[in-house]
Order: C-alpha cells, then structure tokens, then sequence
C-alpha cells in the first residue's frame, strides 16, 4: 500500500511577533491512501488494433501493442484480450461486452479498454452505396456521416453501460483512428469518398 502525506509549516509573521517568539509547527495531514495492485490486469476490447498479431496479422515477429505491452512487462501485466480482428462496435457490443463484464463481476481486472470504429466504415459504407449509385452525392455525404456517428456511439455508449454494470472498472476508449491515410484506403479508395470517411470520423470522434 501507499500512503501520500502532506506536510506544512507555519509560523508567526516577523511583523507580528519578535525573533524570540517565532516558532514553527509541523502539520501532517493525510490526503490519501490508495492500495497499489502488484499486478496491472486490464481487459481489451476493439478490433485488429489490439487483437494479437499471431497468426493473423503482419510478419511474424510483428506484434500488437497488447502484445508488446504484455512482453515488456510479463509479471507485471495480465491481459484478458476480446478483441477480434475485423471487429465493429456492433461486434463489440454484441459478443465482447458481455464477456468482459463477466471479467469485471468475477473481480478478475481492474482496467479495461475499447479502441473501435475503422471496420464500422465499410460497414456503413455499404449500407449507404445505394444512395451514391443513385447519382445524390450530397446526401450520401451527409446520410453517411449522421448513420455512423449514431451507430458507433450508440454501441459505444451500450458497451460501456454493460461492462459498468458488472462493477467498478476504469475504462479507457480510443479515439477512432484515421485510417483514410492508410495505403489500403488512400490507393484504392477515391477522394471523394475519403473525405466523406475523414468527416464521419471526426464527427464520432
């Protein structure tokens, strides 16, 4: 355990009280006492940002940052992973939330995190491809970004209102990351439909 203590003096102001009859007195104040897990234990959610590389993604010797994290720290760290390559935030609320709450009602973590949303872009995209066939580039535009906006923080926010249910857990929730940038979407995707995708991402962001 840890225990922080603030410590103050005070003293007589020399205007007010003679060198002889200044005097000093310690005050030890208690402002917190936090125990301190020898062991970080974090559950993680999301898609293939934080699913483990092994055997699905990458180079051999490539790794996600759960799985970098867990190397640098292998007795300090314990990571419960749900994350799934190719996973949506409906994904998410469907299948990991649930799993993760089951973690956090068990006492099993303390931490838990949730980076998710790229994969929701095809999905959404698909959804609303009728309506840019349709030749209302304008309305794709704005239908797009409003639908996926929604759709992700109404996830989101489910997810979060499911694993909180368990108990006390802290959560951390990743922005969701510009893959417009990326050489699978900036070669082969056309501008215009890029910038529509940078609008909705900033949009839930």
């Amino acid at each position: 355990w840890m225990k922080t203590v603030f410590m103050s003096f005070s003293s007589q102001s020399p205007r007010r009280a003679s060198r002889k009859n200044t005097h000093c007195t310690l005050h030890v104040e208690v402002l917190e006492e936090r125990a301190v897990p020898a062991t970080l234990r974090l559950a993680v959610m999301g898609d293939s940002l934080s699913a483990s590389y092994a055997g699905h993604l990458g180079r051999s010797a490539d790794q996600s940052w759960t799985q970098q994290l867990q190397q640098l720290h292998p007795h300090q760290v314990q990571i419960f992973n749900e994350a799934v390559s190719g996973a949506t935030s409906a994904d998410v609320l469907a299948t990991q939330a649930g799993a993760v709450r089951a973690l956090v009602a068990a006492g099993s973590v303390d931490y838990a995190t949730l980076i998710v949303g790229a994969n929701d872009l095809a999905t959404e995209f698909n959804a609303d491809l009728p309506i840019l066939l349709g030749g209302n580039p304008t309305l794709f535009a704005q239908t797009f970004v409003q639908h996926f906006t929604t759709s992700v923080l109404s996830n989101i926010e489910n997810t979060v209102a499911i694993i909180s249910s368990g108990g006390h857990v802290d959560l951390a929730i990743g922005n969701i990351p510009d893959v417009t940038i990326t050489p699978a979407y900036a070669t082969t995707t056309p501008a215009a439909i890029l910038s529509v995708f940078t609008a909705a991402e900033r949009s839930a962001n």
